[in-house]
């Protein structure tokens, strides 16, 4: 789990390998999901990674990629006649499910701070009018976040 938002320290994990080495897994690998919860995955289903796309005849918003909301939510949908392992899971379903929201969130955020140019941030911050009022008690650096992002105090 995500315990202080930290981008710095992504949550991974260390795989010892038959030959004595070390091998560390990102939450953004294709086999994280699968190697992390083997009792809801015992198929070894790969999970999302950056070059998932559509389908060659299905176009969303002049996007090729998926995301990983996307990608969880088709995880999580039910289908119909569909006895999945996934869904039968119980609290551990449960886990998986933080789990992703988890990862949805730390990704749209990893989102945003590498792409601060292409949001503008530099009209947000309010930098320049504590520069012209040489006010510069306060003066700080901060990341400027989307009002679609939950957390957002936009949305509070």
């Amino acid at each position: 789990m995500i315990e202080d938002g930290n981008l710095d320290q992504p949550r991974d994990i260390i795989l010892y390998a038959k030959d004595h080495r070390l091998f560390r897994l990102f939450e953004t690998h294709a086999t994280y999901d699968p190697l992390q919860y083997p009792l809801l995955l015992p198929y070894g289903e790969l999970g999302w990674t950056y070059t998932d796309t559509y389908d060659s005849d299905i176009v969303r918003r002049n996007k090729r990629g998926m995301s990983l909301r996307e990608h969880v939510a088709y995880r999580l949908y039910q289908k119909c006649d569909d006895q999945s392992v996934l869904h039968q899971g119980g609290r551990l379903l449960q886990q998986y499910c933080v789990d992703q929201r988890a990862k949805c969130e730390q990704e749209q955020l990893r989102w945003v701070v590498a792409h601060q140019s292409e949001i503008r941030a530099d009209l947000y911050s309010g930098l320049n009018d504590s520069l012209m009022s040489e006010s510069t008690t306060v003066l700080g650096e901060g990341e400027a976040l989307l009002s679609e992002y939950n957390r957002s105090t936009r949305t509070l």
